[in-house]
């Protein structure tokens, strides 16, 4: 009984997740990290190759190896702190500036910018820690340089690539091609297509030298017209320090795969949470008791005050009734379906939700594609049922099959199976005749709905079942949309329960959008 869901509490989650994205976001914040740790290496890299001739000196002069190393280790420990100290600085000024521009572009309302300094402090130590700990990698380099052939070559001019990387490139390359291919046609395996760009990924590191020169000679082709001797010059010098040249390509390669990598997660999120915002609100607004399952809901006076608004079309979403079948046929249920079944009274059973449904209020604002029978109002009040195709075809029932429900008021947990809670319990067995399968019901967002649907006149007379769960409409006349949003507030304000939660599915997407531009 004090089991409670409150969904306001699970959106907001879900909001501030973003669809589980959150992972992710951190995910590529490590990605950065990295790139950056990269991007610094071959900085300090590019120092090194360019102060050869010096460096060369200092050995020559008599400079030991872990001095050659300080010195490069030194350096970035002042260009670190320096860069950190401005960065901080233009970080600050940056986040007051452009104020404004960021409400604008995610939808936040910010009255004022506080700088927590510990952080700040904290993230900067660290971005001088990984400074210093990516010199290494230069520093060793640098000590490890020959002074006789440092000295002759200032420059990186006889940089040749080796010919098994191309070769090794083009192989990895063709080899993620006819991988991806297979996958596609064949096995289908989501983890194939990530092992595929991973190869993709080692394919392009490898070949960098060899994609770069090709690069190098097509475009200074093209330029050649237009830049004349400049475009030759260039190509020349790119190829002439190809060491330097291949690190820059690679710093940027990493970052452009960060960025297609980032706004493409960000893009498949917003398309799926966007499509479940539109299943779970098939109409512009909803008015959602919020009441737990043993709770009574929205009087049926409450929607008829609402449908009488003009102005709109609305739907009710009854309140069901939790049922197990007394006469499931185990011989007819679709082989490695993975239902839930029941011990009762030594029989396996099936639990599901039983709700009264108006389908002419439903199909009147939201298509119902019948697949066999026909949605009969007549039928229904005298214990006729409607099924989903889903539901039909995973428990094997036909039009015209009689399913035996029990209410679950009528069983306890006994000796480990649920079994009848006194002898009358029998005699309350309803017997309920499918006289429709229909496409889906189109007021549930799940494509695996396994309910069973009546009309609400059966739900009252045999299970005591009269209340509204939820309210969904749709506004029919745009001008009348202050209006209506008025009365709507006004009923829910008159209602005992303060639990009441009323949706309006444009707000939930301008939600969505906003948490969309904030992350990009």
């Amino acid at each position: 009984p004090k089991f409670f869901i409150d969904s306001q509490s699970k959106m907001d989650k879900e909001r501030e997740q973003l669809g589980g994205l959150k992972p992710v976001v951190q995910g590529l914040d490590i990605a950065v990290l990295i790139g950056s740790a990269l991007l610094l290496v071959s900085t300090l890299q590019m120092s090194v190759q360019e102060k050869k001739k010096e460096l060369a000196t200092l050995r020559l002069l008599g400079a030991r190896r872990n001095q050659i190393a300080w010195l490069v280790i030194f350096e970035s420990i002042i260009l670190s702190t320096l860069s950190a100290f401005m960065g901080l600085l233009s970080g600050i000024g940056v986040s007051f500036i452009l104020k404004d521009l960021i409400i604008k572009i995610s939808g936040i309302s910010i009255k004022s910018m506080h700088i927590d300094w510990i952080p700040l402090i904290y993230t900067v130590g660290i971005g001088v820690f990984i400074t210093m700990i990516a010199s290494i990698i230069p520093a060793v380099l640098a000590s490890k340089l020959s002074p006789i052939q440092a000295y002759r070559q200032s420059f990186d001019t006889n940089h040749k690539g080796k010919l098994i990387l191309p070769i090794l490139s083009i192989v990895l390359l063709l080899s993620s091609l006819l991988l991806s291919m297979y996958n596609y046609i064949k096995l289908h395996d989501t983890n194939l297509y990530i092992i595929s760009a991973f190869i993709v990924l080692i394919s392009m590191v490898l070949g960098i030298s060899f994609l770069l020169k090709g690069t190098v000679k097509t475009l200074s082709l093209i330029g050649k017209p237009f830049l004349k001797q400049y475009s030759l010059l260039a190509g020349r010098n790119a190829i002439r320090q190809m060491r330097r040249s291949t690190q820059i390509a690679g710093v940027i390669m990493l970052g452009v795969i960060i960025s297609i990598v980032g706004i493409s997660v960000l893009a498949i999120i917003r398309d799926t949470t966007e499509k479940t915002i539109m299943d779970q609100y098939p109409l512009d607004h909803v008015i959602d008791s919020n009441s737990s399952y043993d709770e009574p809901g929205l009087p049926l006076t409450f929607y008829n005050q609402v449908d009488s608004i003009k102005g709109i079309k609305s739907v009710p979403v009854y309140k069901e009734a939790l049922v197990f079948t007394q006469n499931l046929n185990q011989s007819s249920i679709k082989k490695n379906s993975d239902v839930m079944f029941y011990n009762i009274n030594g029989r396996n059973e099936f639990m599901a939700a039983l709700r009264g449904v108006n389908f002419d209020k439903l199909d009147d604002v939201l298509s119902i594609e019948t697949i066999k029978g026909s949605i009969d109002p007549d039928k229904l009040d005298n214990g006729g049922a409607v099924l989903t195709e889903y539901t039909a075809k995973t428990l094997g029932y036909k039009l015209g099959d009689t399913i035996k429900v029990i209410n679950d008021n009528q069983l306890s947990f006994k000796k480990g199976s649920l079994q009848y809670i006194n002898e009358n319990s029998a005699k309350k067995i309803v017997n309920l005749k499918v006289t429709a399968i229909i496409k889906d019901y189109p007021m549930e967002e799940d494509p695996k709905d396994m309910g069973i649907y009546t009309s609400p006149k059966f739900m009252k007379e045999n299970f005591n079942t009269n209340s509204i769960s939820e309210v969904h409409y749709k506004v029919t006349d745009k001008g009348l949309k202050n209006d209506i949003q008025e009365k709507v507030e006004a009923l829910v304000g008159n209602q005992s329960s303060s639990k009441i939660i009323v949706y309006d599915r444009q707000a939930e997407l301008q939600t969505l959008y906003n948490q969309f531009n904030q992350r990009v």
